[in-house]
């Protein structure tokens, strides 16, 4: 085979892909073993499977203003919220990450550290927080905005998943 120095990101000849190799060395390259092809990419769980961000202050049906592999959103009570993967999840196993912003002009006390809280929440016993049926099945799952123990409609909700 051939070999030289590629600048990454480059095409060669046939190959178009991410070097796997942060030297930029390709001997006999061959696809999702030498570079990461967009399957060996989509596939690997080091990858995001969905992620979204949309106005939880909208009305529902939410359009996010950006997703991959999340359609609309279900808004289904103030900061309760149900999102459905495009393309199912392999099983219930993955994780969902989130984060929620008012963007008031105040700082907002939410949460111990000041921070909101958005994701898949139950509420503990005695808590304000209205209690959400437990959601996360291979195509959709429940998530709930929560500031200072009660719900609310974030104008900027973040969420993504990671998974088989």
């Amino acid at each position: 085979g051939t070999t030289g120095v590629v600048t990454p990101g480059a095409t060669i000849g046939s190959i178009n892909g991410i070097l796997k190799s942060s030297s930029g060395v390709v001997s006999q390259a061959v696809a999702g073993t030498d570079y990461l092809t967009s399957a060996t990419l989509e596939s690997s769980p080091a990858t995001a499977k969905a992620w979204v961000n949309f106005n939880g202050t909208l009305a529902g049906p939410i359009t996010p203003e950006a997703a991959y592999n999340f359609g609309v959103v279900t808004k289904n009570g103030t900061g309760d919220y149900t999102l459905t993967f495009l393309n199912p999840m392999s099983d219930t196993n993955y994780i969902l990450m989130g984060f929620a912003n008012s963007l008031t002009t105040t700082k907002d006390t939410g949460g111990p550290d000041g921070r909101d809280e958005f994701g898949i929440y139950y509420a503990a016993v005695g808590s304000s927080v209205t209690p959400t049926p437990a959601l996360k099945t291979t195509s959709q799952v429940r998530c709930v905005a929560v500031s200072t123990s009660t719900n609310f409609d974030g104008q900027a909700l973040y969420a993504i998943v990671y998974g088989n």
